[in-house]
This record gives structure tokens, C-alpha cells and sequence, in this order.
């Protein structure tokens, strides 16, 4: 039998994958370092991630706190889009309720894995030599929360029975949440690279 961090994983991976493959996050690691392409996804991510994230920063609960979101980064993600010269985008929907003690887990997997994916991006930003010129305070955000990852993945392996149930069904509504705000997004026609 598998740890409860692959039991979780493999129950999430259909709709992270669905998040992944979305034509906003796909047309972003095919062109990482332009304007177009980079503005389209940070609004997708502020979309998507952002109010869970804002959600996930007010956990009061003791074993969560180490990982809770900084409210502050948002604001680092809405500077980099007004030196992009797009507005920051409203937020489509309220995240999905989620109870503290057992469900945050699974938030704080899908925010935090966001922020781990953002680290990716960055990086391969930096190989690009027009990368240079792309506003980069989020991401550099991203990458400051980046050690966090590996303690929140053994926290959910720690995780049994009802509490791992709990925290996979929240993620599953924070990926299906993060998908729905993504594909309204790329609907609207409001991504400039639509």
C-alpha cells in the first residue's frame, strides 16, 4: 500500500492535470517569456489561485500555520500586471467553504503547489533572454515559498483515514475551482493572447 501523499496525489491528478493543460498554462510554458502570454497567465493565476489563497491565509489552525499563504504576495502579483498594463481581474466566483481543521490541507496542497509550479516557470524564464524584461515580483514570491513544499507534502503524508478523506475532497474543489476560473477566463475573450 502506497503513502497517504500518493494516495492523495493520484485521487487529484486528474483535475490538476486538467488545470495543467489549459490553453492559458500550455501557451505559457511554450512561450515563457512573452508579454502576451506571461499577462494572460498571471491573470489566470489570480483568478485561480488567488482567492484560495486569500482563503487559506486567515487558517488559525497551529499545524497549518508554517504554511500559511502571505496575502502580500497578491499584491506582488497585481504590481508585475500594472507594469504589464493589465488591470488586475475580478474575481469570478468565491472559493468553495472549506473546514479548517481537516480540509485546509488540501488548499494549502493546490496554493502551494501553484507557488511550486510558479518556481518551475520562473526558472524557465530565466533562460530567455527577453525574460529579462518581464516583471518577475511574483515569481520571485513564488520562489521564496519555494522550501516550503517538501514540509507540506510530508504534513498530508502524515494525514489518515477521515482527515486524508476530507483533505483529497477539498482539493479535488480547488482544482475543479481553479479549472472552472481558467476556462471562464480563457471564455471571456479578456486574455489579450485570446
Amino acid at each position: 500500500m502506497g503513502s497517504a501523499l500518493e494516495s492523495f496525489r493520484d485521487a487529484t491528478k486528474a483535475v490538476h492535470s486538467d488545470v495543467e493543460h489549459t490553453a492559458t498554462m500550455a501557451r505559457m510554458m511554450s512561450a515563457p517569456a512573452d508579454r502576451t502570454a506571461y499577462a494572460d497567465y498571471l491573470k489566470a493565476i489570480a483568478l485561480a489561485i488567488g482567492p484560495l489563497s486569500l482563503d487559506a491565509s486567515k487558517v488559525c489552525l497551529a499545524d497549518a500555520a508554517p504554511f500559511r499563504p502571505n496575502p502580500e504576495d497578491w499584491m506582488a502579483l497585481e504590481d508585475d500586471l500594472c507594469e504589464l498594463g493589465v488591470a488586475l481581474p475580478r474575481t469570478f466566483a468565491p472559493p468553495p467553504i472549506v473546514r479548517p481543521e481537516d480540509e485546509i490541507w488540501g488548499r494549502l496542497y493546490v496554493v502551494h503547489g501553484a507557488g511550486a509550479g510558479l518556481a518551475m516557470l520562473d526558472a524557465l524564464i530565466k533562460k530567455q533572454p527577453s525574460g529579462a524584461a518581464l516583471p518577475k515580483r511574483f515569481l520571485a514570491t513564488a520562489r521564496e515559498r519555494r522550501p516550503q513544499w517538501p514540509a507540506l507534502c510530508q504534513a498530508i503524508d502524515q494525514l489518515e483515514g477521515e482527515r486524508l478523506r476530507l483533505a483529497t475532497l477539498a482539493a479535488q474543489k480547488d482544482f475543479a475551482y481553479a479549472l472552472d476560473a481558467i476556462l471562464a477566463f480563457e471564455a471571456s475573450g479578456t486574455g489579450q493572447g485570446a
